[in-house]
């Protein structure tokens, strides 16, 4: 009997091995931030660091709503550049927040300006729990005229999915 037990754990040592060799020689899985999806929901282009990496990012001053400090320096790619590298197209984009939160930002917004999802503030990287993983954002220092309602109800945080419409 412990010649049986000592031969298993040697067959379960030989697999965790095995196991370990094959999980090292795996490149690893990018983490998805967030998904672009097509208008009927059946198509999805996940937005990773190496997708932001290819489209690059922009910084900016911005007013960010429901915080107390004046301003943020943002930085992330443009909203117009991610739509463009899912191939989707559409007129406006509806953003959904993780807590179920939606709103539509009309195509003239992103197309025209430098609307950014934030994945940084002031260096730091967002998280879940400071509003990440990207957070809509306007370059509201520059274009004061970015800081009424509307554009505070479509700075969009912890942005789950864009839906190309």
């Amino acid at each position: 009997s412990s010649d049986l037990i000592s031969r298993r754990l040697s067959e379960v040592a030989f697999l965790c091995l095995i196991v370990l060799g094959v999980a090292g020689l795996r490149p690893a899985l990018a983490e998805t931030l967030f998904v672009v999806l097509s208008a009927d929901g059946q198509k999805q282009f996940a937005v990773t660091d190496d997708v932001i990496e290819k489209v690059g990012t922009t910084s900016f001053k911005a007013v960010l709503p429901s915080t107390d400090e004046p301003n943020y320096t943002v930085r992330g790619p443009l909203l117009r550049d991610i739509v463009a590298a899912s191939g989707f197209k559409g007129s406006f984009v509806t953003v959904r927040a993780l807590d179920g939160y939606e709103m539509d930002i009309p195509g003239d917004d992103y197309m025209k300006n430098d609307v950014v999802l934030a994945i940084e503030t002031n260096g730091k990287r967002l998280t879940r729990r400071d509003r990440g993983p990207a957070w809509i954002a306007y370059p509201s220092v520059e274009f004061p005229e970015f800081l009424g309602d509307s554009y505070a109800a479509r700075s969009v945080w912890q942005v789950k999915d864009i839906i190309v419409k």
